[in-house]
C-alpha cells in the first residue's frame, strides 16, 4: 500500500507543479503558444496582418499631399519661413 500511496502523492505533485507553471509563466506562454498555431497554420498569411496594419491612402489623401507641398514652395519663394518640427503649421512671412 505504501508505493500507491508514494505514486498519487508524486502524481499530485507534478500536477501541482505544472499548475504553477502554467500560473506564473501565462503571458509568455500564450504568446508562444499563438506564434506556433500562426506557423504551423497553412492558413495564416503573414502579408495579411501587415495590410491590416497599414492605413489606407486614397486618391484624395494623395491630392491634399501635392496642394499643400505646392503652396509651402510658392510662399518660401515669397518671402515666408517655415517650420521643420511641424509640417502642419501655416507658412509665415517674416
Amino acid at each position: 500500500m505504501g508505493a500507491v500511496t508514494t505514486a498519487v502523492i508524486a502524481i499530485a505533485g507534478i500536477l501541482l507543479g505544472w499548475a504553477a507553471i502554467e500560473m506564473a509563466c501565462k503571458p509568455c506562454l500564450e504568446r508562444g503558444r499563438s506564434s506556433l498555431a500562426k506557423s504551423l497554420n497553412p492558413d495564416y498569411d503573414p502579408d495579411d496582418e501587415l495590410d491590416a496594419q497599414r492605413p489606407a491612402v486614397t486618391k484624395k489623401d494623395e491630392e491634399e499631399e501635392e496642394g499643400d507641398g505646392d503652396r509651402g514652395i510658392e510662399e518660401l519663394e515669397a518671402g515666408g519661413s517655415a517650420s521643420i518640427d511641424d509640417e502642419k503649421k501655416p507658412l509665415t512671412k517674416k
